[in-house]
């Protein structure tokens, strides 16, 4: 059985060892929802049920068992047949970059939590605690590695602490960000995948400026929290995740030339090369 976890459960969170047992399917999965901060260290979600509802909760999908399901169920405060459950277990439908899951399991706001009443921003909690943090990593894997846009904008005081280049697995870049000045670098889930990028540490004030550059209030792209590596250890990095993918279309000139030039000398040489030979098929499939 599947199971869709948003909160504490979710890898790198306080409560992720109940999950040490069960199958990691997906990391970008989302449910129709709106989501709460409980004010006790925990969050909480509330399904909409009407297929026009705009708000979104994002999580991760885990394959379980049924000794594990009592496990979340123990955690939850949920007892079945109980009226004043701390939360409760219901079936929502999933959505993750490969597809539509029916009949997940989540647990929703039960009686005791329903007076909740602060909408955590975006729907994400481990972006939202993450925000919290004194130090930020931010991971760019696109035309964000080339530091003459900073420069154009005048924010390059934020980006000068590079830490290196980072690698993240289960993800592929791909040109999957369409707009009227050509395809933008997305990131999508894939199996035994790799996407590289640069690791910036970055003052909670170079936020505000990723938000705006990447769209993110007018659903072009959502903050995330990944794990990536660098020099073989792991970090927690903010990154950008494309929310309308389309198929693959060739860049500008101009953004081929600012994600080369950005990359060159912190990527490896083999990235690179695939990088570019991508961007010439894309190219030459265009004309």
């Amino acid at each position: 059985m599947k199971v869709f976890v948003y909160g504490t459960l979710r890898k790198g969170e306080r409560n992720a060892y109940h999950l040490n047992d069960a199958t990691y399917l997906h990391g970008n999965a989302w449910a129709e929802g709106t989501l709460y901060d409980t004010g006790h260290g925990y969050p909480v979600m509330f399904l909409n049920h009407s297929h026009n509802a705009s708000d979104i909760v994002y999580g991760e999908v885990y394959d379980i068992d049924m000794d594990i399901l009592g496990s979340i169920d123990k955690l939850e405060g949920y007892i079945p047949g109980r009226t004043n459950n701390l939360y409760e277990r219901v079936k929502a439908r999933v959505y993750t970059d490969d597809g539509v899951l029916d009949d997940v399991i989540t647990y929703v706001a039960g009686e005791t939590l329903q007076h909740s009443e602060d909408i955590i921003p975006l729907g994400d909690w481990k972006v939202y605690t993450y925000l919290q943090k004194s130090e930020l990593l931010y991971f760019a894997y696109g035309s964000c590695m080339d530091d003459e846009r900073f420069k154009q904008a005048h924010v390059d005081q934020y980006f000068k602490d590079i830490l290196g280049r980072g690698v993240l697995n289960g993800y592929h870049m791909q040109f999957s960000r369409s707009t009227t000045d050509g395809g933008k670098a997305d990131i999508a889930e894939s199996i035994n995948a790799i996407t590289e990028g640069v690791i910036y540490r970055i003052p909670i004030e170079a936020v505000d400026y990723l938000y705006k550059r990447e769209g993110v209030h007018t659903k072009g792209y959502r903050p995330s929290v990944v794990t990536v590596s660098c020099a073989e250890n792991p970090y927690d990095v903010l990154t950008f995740i494309g929310l309308d993918k389309q198929p693959e279309t060739p860049p500008t000139n101009l953004y081929a030339t600012e994600f080369i030039r950005g990359a060159t000398g912190i990527l490896s040489e083999d990235y690179m090369e695939q990088g570019k030979d991508k961007i010439k098929k894309l190219m030459a499939r265009s004309r």
